[in-house]
This record gives C-alpha cells, sequence and structure tokens, in this order.
C-alpha cells in the first residue's frame, strides 16, 4: 500500500521527472547538491473579519517560503500552504540561466497567463482576484518552461494538470506563453501584454467557474466538467500609471470545444484603478508585468483606494454556466511592502437575476 496524505490521496511526486530531465541537462554532483548556499525563509498571514453575505472564515492564508541558490547558479524556491491538518506546496522549482537573457525552469509553479493571475494574493489591491481571472486562467500546474527578456519578457511552457505537486496529475495537457511589456512615459508607463493557452482535458475534462469576493464564497457561475473538452484561451491586458493613479484592463476568452458539442465561447472582462493618497510611486514589477508591492517611507503609512468592476460570461450554445457581474472598492493602509490592513466591499449579480451577494471584508496581512 503506498503513502496518502491525510485526505487520504495518493502521495506521489510529478515534478520529479522534470527534476531528473534537468540534472541531466544540468550536470550536478551529489557535493554540489549538498551545498546550498544562503537559503532565506519568509511567509505571511492573512486573516479575514468578514459581514454581510461573506461567509465566516477567518484565516485566509498561512505560508511559508524559502528559497535560495545552488551551485551552478541554480535558483530554487519553495511555497507551503500551512492548512488545520494538512499542508500544500503552492510552488516547488528549480530556474537557471541557460544563456542570457533566457532562462529554464522547471517544477510546480503558475502558467505564464493573465496579468492579476501572475500576482501575489500579498500585492493585489483587492482581497481576491476577479472573477475571468479564475475563471480563465490555470493557476499553478507541474511544468517545464522558458522565459526571458528586459525591456520585452516573454514565457512559454508545458504543463500537465496537477491540484497539487505531491498528487497524482490528472490527463489534462496545456502549452501555455506570455508576452508584455512596459516602456515608462515620463512619471508613468504604458504595460501591454499578451497571453495564451491551449488545454487539452483528456479524461479529466475541463471546467471553468469562479468564486465571487471571498475565497470561502459560493461559485455562482460554473459550467462544471466539460469532458473531453479542449480550449483555446487568450488574454490582451493593458495597465497605464501616471502620477498616484494606476489602471488596469484585462479581457479574456475561451474557445470551448466537445466531441459531443458545438464550439462555444466563453468570455470575461475586468477594469480596476488604483489610487495612491499619498503619492507614492505607482507599485508595479515591470519585470514580472503585475501589481507589485508599496513602498511605504519608514516613519509612515501608504494609503491606497482601489476600485473595479467585472463581467464574466459562461453561457454559450450548449454551455450553461451562469454569467456574474461584480464591482468593488475600498481602502489598503500598508504599513510595510508585506503588511497592510485591507476594507473592502464587493457586490456580485447574476446576469438577469436578482440572486447574488453582498459583501464587507477586513483583511489583515504580515508578512515576516
Amino acid at each position: 500500500m503506498g503513502l496518502t496524505d491525510l485526505r487520504g490521496r495518493p502521495w506521489t511526486s510529478p515534478p520529479l521527472g522534470l527534476l531528473v530531465l534537468w540534472s541531466g541537462l544540468i550536470p550536478l554532483d551529489a557535493t554540489a547538491l549538498a551545498a546550498q548556499q544562503g537559503p532565506t525563509f519568509h511567509g505571511r498571514i492573512i486573516l479575514d473579519f468578514p459581514g454581510l453575505d461573506a461567509p465566516p472564515d477567518s484565516l485566509r492564508s498561512l505560508r511559508l517560503k524559502i528559497n535560495g541558490e545552488l551551485p551552478a547558479e541554480i535558483e530554487w524556491k519553495a511555497q507551503l500552504e500551512v492548512g488545520s491538518f494538512d499542508f500544500e506546496f503552492k510552488e516547488l522549482y528549480l530556474d537557471r540561466e541557460i544563456g542570457a537573457p533566457f532562462r529554464a525552469r522547471a517544477g510546480y509553479f503558475r502558467e505564464p497567463m493573465g496579468l492579476e493571475g501572475q500576482t501575489s494574493l500579498e500585492s493585489l489591491p483587492f482581497p481576491e482576484r476577479s472573477a475571468p481571472t479564475q475563471a480563465f486562467t490555470p493557476g499553478r500546474n507541474v511544468g517545464l518552461m522558458a522565459h526571458g527578456g528586459q525591456v520585452v519578457h516573454w514565457a512559454l511552457g508545458g504543463f500537465g494538470g496537477s491540484s497539487d505537486v505531491l498528487h497524482k496529475p490528472n490527463g489534462e495537457r496545456a502549452i501555455s506563453a506570455r508576452l508584455h511589456g512596459a516602456p515608462e512615459e515620463g512619471n508613468g508607463f504604458i504595460h501591454l501584454g499578451l497571453s495564451a493557452s491551449y488545454r487539452d482535458g483528456n479524461e479529466s475534462g475541463l471546467r471553468f467557474s469562479a468564486q465571487p469576493g471571498t475565497h470561502s464564497s459560493p461559485r455562482l457561475i460554473d459550467t462544471g466538467v466539460l469532458p473531453a473538452a479542449r480550449a483555446t484561451t487568450l488574454g490582451l491586458e493593458l495597465a497605464h500609471a501616471r502620477g498616484p493613479w494606476t489602471t488596469v484592463a484585462e479581457i479574456m476568452g475561451a474557445s470551448v470545444h466537445s466531441p459531443d458539442q458545438d464550439r462555444s465561447f466563453l468570455s470575461g472582462a475586468q477594469v480596476s484603478a488604483a489610487l495612491s493618497l499619498d503619492k507614492q510611486p505607482p507599485r508595479w514589477d515591470s519585470s514580472r508585468g503585475r501589481w507589485g508591492r508599496a513602498n511605504p517611507t519608514k516613519d509612515g503609512v501608504a494609503a491606497e483606494f482601489a476600485a473595479q468592476i467585472a463581467f464574466t460570461n459562461l453561457d454559450a450554445g450548449n454551455i450553461q454556466g451562469g454569467a456574474q457581474f461584480d464591482w468593488g472598492c475600498g481602502l489598503n493602509l500598508h504599513f510595510t511592502p508585506r503588511s497592510r490592513l485591507m476594507l473592502h466591499y464587493r457586490s456580485s449579480r447574476l446576469a438577469g437575476q436578482d440572486e447574488g451577494l453582498d459583501m464587507l471584508l477586513v483583511r489583515v496581512q504580515v508578512g515576516f
């Protein structure tokens, strides 16, 4: 009988084959592997205090992170999400330069898809990613990826579906890519990005869904599992920053095909804006094309007002997953680059119906 985790799931290691392949491409002996240099530890805890229709779920995230560098200039990173009676790896990968400015990454990490999809929860101006991002970006999977760039950045990788690095992968296979750049203009910048993903669900199928407002909210829109479906997803990104304002817009669409259904097109879009109330520079990570961390003064607090609207349509042809409109706004008080207090309101409604959720959320985030 094989090993199982606390939920009774088979405990395997999908990235192992990728790391073996990696070691064949970049020879390392046992001594080199043991000579781990300068690991750093940090983490975060996020506590939610919800109101109105938001479900009572106080611990949003407790994450431990460790990264370092092996000989041969191989960078490594691991992230572990800790629950009450379980844990889950959120990232586990090796990354190395293979000839400037190209790098290669192998393991378990985020697929290169979408602007919000690449932004860490601790840097996002909102409590959660928007419904279009949840529905159309794949999140983390096991894969092998090449990436690089200086002014214009790119990433291209092949992935196999897996909900957790330590457990058996499903049958999903994908190729994902992203291209983005942010040339500066005076005291601001314009970010342009394009991402694409082709996914074959095989026997596990594909699913498009989203949770409104908070992590524990029920799914208002959900296609359910689409058996043996294949999907081609495209995403367009635009961001502009000037003075205290940063504005972001994303449009996403997926062409979905199943053996027993006609081709259907699902879509979504979100527009968001953040206003620095104390003339802080735009908090933007241009090399990764995503929201960055605030940089409050030593004795001060960086205050920010943020607002967002989004629409997600999962109704098309034989697919009836629902359509959802969201809007929300809130105040963020940044005490350090990784610690902040958030006070947000979020409203989500199903298109053409009165059914929906209104949520208040106070979030305390502490980085360590």
